[in-house]
């Protein structure tokens, strides 16, 4: 059992001294969703356990692993998580404008008790809120968020927050898996002290030191286990389902091998599913001669549940299909398994693919970044845009879409604008007509978000909120 944590959060915080900006270093570092080679290399250690420690075993309060929480705990689909919502704001957090986005549409339901919480580092406090001033919100929409302060690395809340079970009582409880974590030689006084563990540790621990401050305090769960929340959907009765590849190489290391099995048992165990889905993985780009030809390994690229019983999957068009037909019937394959499981699977195309300009220091796309994926200069990468990346945000379903490949200054051909404007078409009327169906019509309205800024990071909206 773990102790209830039940503090009391100290409005005056709010009040401590902050600076107005964040530095220029820090406004140029832009984490991306997946892990940079550095991370990689320290998170894929393989070698027998020697000196090295891990940051469970340097903050056992903040990242220890926990027995499973109670049995009556159930993880609900996203369309029952309308009470309220967590985003973290780093220091390049007005960087991303969906995020932006994300908070407006969250604060504009209000006065229905939808809750909006922000994670923020405090020397960005100011800067985060003169942001959205700048960008239209009024002070009413201001005081419609609840800022928490404290130190976070990325943006990718969806990946490293608290997935939030439930009962019949109403209780919430988190379950919080290890994100991004490396081996280091040493523990440091806190996870942010030097010298730092590798990886993203505030990202990793946020959610042990914000669950005191949400409702009356949420109890926190750990199992060992290495992966993200953008791995993880769920239809709220028992099922969940994640791809395959990278979540057991990352629990393939000193610490532990998991098997498949083993792997599918902690999902069983902490979040109250009986049934697991493994999905299969996507394949690389078949064009060499760009970068980022591997999609991030996360199922909320390529599919969502809009409710217990449905569930939006993505498919290639046929030209897309004839160029990649691998990962083509990758998505066939993978839509029929959750046909056989029994679900009403409802299909949206993929954006056509297209690349953008490599960026030394950001994998954040500026305008008319845009380029064809060919090879030769400049160096450009593929751009894995996606509209099934969608976030129920109350009774609002946002839903990414994509302006810079069609701009009149993009060098892709018409006929390439032309489908990847059909394919958004098609794409929003198809997310409308199944939430009608399901909710009733109008009942949840589809709003779409410009997302070219952060697609390129290899994410979208589903990756920077967590609801609850």
């Amino acid at each position: 059992m773990i102790r209830r944590l039940n503090l009391i959060f100290i409005l005056c915080l709010l009040a401590m001294p902050l600076s107005l900006l964040a530095s220029d270093a820090e406004q140029e570092r832009v984490l991306p969703r997946y892990q940079t080679d550095a991370e990689k290399e320290a998170t894929n250690e393989t070698a027998t356990p020697g000196p090295g420690v891990y940051i469970w075993e340097c903050f056992p309060d903040l990242a220890g692993f926990t027995e499973p929480p109670p049995k009556s705990a159930r993880f609900p689909t996203e369309s029952e998580q309308i009470s309220g919502v967590m985003y973290g704001w780093p220091s390049y957090g007005g960087q991303m404008s969906p995020l932006t986005e994300l908070i407006r549409n969250s604060v504009q339901q209000a006065d229905s008790g939808y809750v909006t919480n922000v994670i923020v580092p405090s020397s960005i406090r100011a800067s985060a809120e003169s942001t959205l001033r700048n960008r239209g919100f009024d002070d009413q929409m201001l005081s419609a968020i609840n800022w928490f302060i404290a130190p976070i690395d990325g943006i990718w809340i969806r990946d490293y927050g608290a997935e939030a079970l439930t009962d019949s009582s109403g209780t919430v409880r988190f379950v919080d898996m290890g994100y991004y974590s490396g081996q280091s030689t040493v523990c440091p006084a806190t996870p942010e002290s030097a010298p730092r563990l590798p990886g993203r540790p505030s990202d990793d621990v946020s959610p042990t030191r914000f669950a005191p401050y949400l409702l009356d305090g949420v109890d926190v769960f750990r199992p060992a286990l290495r992966t993200e929340g953008g791995n993880l959907q769920t239809d709220g009765q028992g099922t969940c389902v994640h791809m395959q590849r990278e979540v057991l190489a990352q629990n393939r290391f000193s610490r532990w091998s998991y098997t498949q099995e083993q792997l599918d048992d902690v999902y069983r165990n902490y979040f109250n599913c009986p049934t697991v889905i493994s999905l299969e993985s996507f394949q690389p780009d078949p064009e060499t001669a760009i970068g980022q030809r591997r999609v991030i390994d996360h199922v909320d690229m390529f599919m969502t549940f809009i409710s217990p019983q449905t569930a939006i999957v993505a498919r290639l068009d046929p030209e897309d299909a004839e160029f990649d037909p691998t990962n083509a019937a990758i998505l066939e394959r993978n839509a029929q398994t959750l046909a056989d499981a029994g679900y009403n699977v409802v299909r949206i195309p993929q954006p056509s693919r297209y690349c953008t300009l490599r960026r030394g220091t950001t994998c954040v796309a500026n305008p008319r970044d845009t380029l064809v994926c060919e090879a030769g200069a400049p160096l450009r990468d593929r751009v894995w845009a996606t509209y099934a990346n969608s976030m129920r945000i109350g009774n609002r379903m946002l839903v990414p879409i994509y302006r810079d490949p069609v701009s009149e200054s993009s060098p892709l051909p018409k006929d390439l604008k032309d489908r990847i404007m059909r394919q958004e078409a098609e794409a929003l009327a198809t997310f409308q007509s199944a939430l009608d169906a399901e909710f009733g019509e109008g009942v949840v309205a589809v709003v779409p978000v410009v997302s070219d800024d952060m697609i390129p990071c290899q994410g979208s909206m589903h990756c920077i909120a967590m609801t609850y």
